[in-house]
């Protein structure tokens, strides 16, 4: 999602400050339309693009299944299409050449008690902080966060201070200063403040941070001056009070700074729409509320029992504010998101695939060692839990060769190492599942292209940690093939026995294997 984020990023400064188009995902003309449009046009477009019937053009029909399905997310959820319309109606009339109308009081006056920060043309992002360490997100930036945990680090406010009209000092609320020992509260001192530096001697632009500071402590570090937008109806942007035409800039995807900043400028997006963290509730996305209530269940759950949910039911009536979805409702969901859920037509039921079968999705539909990297590489314990076909096509990918081009890009090649590391440390663990759930479907003829496979992970010369790594998990794969043959009575043939000697500590077991040709 990372690297989704920063081509999202610049395409978005590319297109000079244009905002995604959700209407346009989903195929509707009409931005006024109504619930039961979207609806339809979800249905269909879900049908027409499901990946199934695209095995040629798999991935293109993968991302627009993406596309039209962050769309119905916005759209369908009333709380979420009203910020997202107010942000697409601000950046429109930005780039037919109009301002914003005039505003209605001073910042001071219009700025909530404790709101959420999110950049003009993001309307799905927050600024958040963790500890000290500060970032943008959107959900789907951190999935494995929960909702309650990612919305509490998004809440700040604003401490006002009196040397000049709306100065103020921008606060994490529940963070604590040095010595504090409640979290900082709307309305009451202490607490962390977003905080810079410009070197008075060189000032270009600074990294920001949380920091404390006491009154009077600190000023040229964490005052800033809050402003109305001169570009965007209902933003604000936020000048460092004591540096002139230096404002707190987002740098997507994910990254603040304090940087000058000027209409004209593409380095960045200066203006933030501050949104009422009283309605924070009201941005719980449908996966956060499906997967718990299923999960409930232990298994398969009929679509009928889904719909008579406590807390579905609750959903539907306060956050949607709507009927719950019929059943063809729910089924066109559980179709669009496949990679999560499992339908079965015949029992109308539905599953929420385990965490290692939801990755080994993700992998049969990756195409390139990429993206396999990345998958891999940011899996966690359900890697040692992948099913062992899923695995094999792992290690025939990572097995590849680099080319001239990948080892001349950094990152690729760290990400590819890290992924090789991660798949052969979690070898043994795949194995032993596979081994275990169904020995009898084990053929030794798969241990043995898993040990093959295993040895050509990072080619003919490996670094150093990558070769240990792998020498343990051949070592493992033997292992288990040799308990395997241990069980079996079948002889075996020349061709396998020649396979098998060439495993580590096949020596051992010379006696043993001779008894079986």
């Amino acid at each position: 999602s990372h690297a989704r984020g920063e081509v999202n990023g610049r395409a978005w400064m590319a297109a000079k400050q244009d905002i995604v188009n959700h209407y346009a995902a989903l195929e509707i003309e009409d931005e006024n339309a109504d619930e039961a449009v979207i609806k339809k046009a979800y249905r269909k477009l879900v049908l027409k693009w499901h990946p199934d019937k695209h095995p040629e053009g798999r991935a293109e029909a993968e991302e627009k299944i993406r596309l039209i399905n962050a769309a119905y997310e916005v759209l369908s959820n009333p709380t979420k299409r009203a910020t997202y319309d107010q942000q697409k109606r601000a950046v429109k009339r930005r780039r037919q050449g109009f301002g914003p109308p005039p505003a209605g009081g001073a910042p001071r006056m219009r700025i909530p008690k404790e709101f959420m920060m999110m950049p003009i043309g993001f309307p799905d992002k927050f600024v958040r902080y963790q500890g000290k360490r500060l970032a943008v997100h959107s959900r789907g930036d951190a999935p494995e966060v929960e909702f309650q945990t990612f919305f509490d680090d998004t809440k700040w406010s604003l401490w006002w201070l009196p040397e000049v009209n709306n100065m103020c000092r921008v606060r994490a609320l529940g963070s604590k200063a040095r010595g504090e020992k409640m979290g900082a509260a709307a309305g009451l001192c202490g607490g962390l403040n977003l905080s810079f530096y410009i070197d008075p001697m060189s000032p270009t632009d600074s990294e920001v941070g949380l920091e404390d500071a006491r009154k009077g402590e600190k000023v040229d570090k964490v005052n800033f001056i809050a402003v109305t937008s001169p570009a965007y109806e209902g933003a604000f942007r936020f000048e460092a009070a004591y540096r002139k035409g230096y404002y707190l800039i987002f740098l997507p995807p994910t990254h603040l700074r304090v940087a000058p900043f000027g209409d004209d400028d593409d380095a960045g997006i200066a203006d933030f729409a501050l949104v009422d963290f009283g309605i924070m509730f009201r941005f719980i996305e449908m996966e956060e509320v499906l997967q718990p209530a299923v999960s409930a269940y232990k298994g398969w759950v009929s679509l009928a029992d889904l719909r008579r949910d406590p807390n579905i039911l609750l959903y539907f009536s306060n956050i949607l504010q709507k009927p719950v979805w019929d059943n063809e409702d729910f089924i066109t969901y559980f179709e669009g998101h496949w990679e999560t859920w499992e339908y079965c037509k015949e029992t109308q039921s539905v599953r929420l695939r385990p965490p290692e079968e939801k990755l080994a999705q993700l992998l049969t539909s990756a195409r390139d060692v990429d993206t396999v990297s990345s998958i891999i590489a940011g899996a966690r314990e359900e890697l040692g839990r992948l099913p062992l076909p899923a695995a094999a096509k792992v290690l025939v990918v990572l097995a590849t060769a680099l080319t001239d081009s990948d080892s001349l890009d950094v990152s690729k090649t760290i990400n590819r190492i890290t992924a090789q590391k991660k798949i052969l440390s979690n070898i043994a663990s795949i194995l032993s599942t596979a081994f275990d759930n169904g020995s009898s479907n084990l053929l030794l003829t798969d241990l043995l292209d898993v040990c093959d496979l295993t040895a050509a992970v990072g080619g003919v010369c490996p670094v150093a940690d990558l070769l240990q790594i792998r020498q343990a998990a051949q070592v493992a794969a033997a292992d288990i093939a040799f308990k395997q043959l241990a069980t079996a009575k079948a002889k075996l043939s020349a061709s396998i026995l020649a396979r098998v000697l060439r495993l580590p500590g096949a020596s051992a077991m010379d006696v043993a294997l001779a008894s079986r040709c």
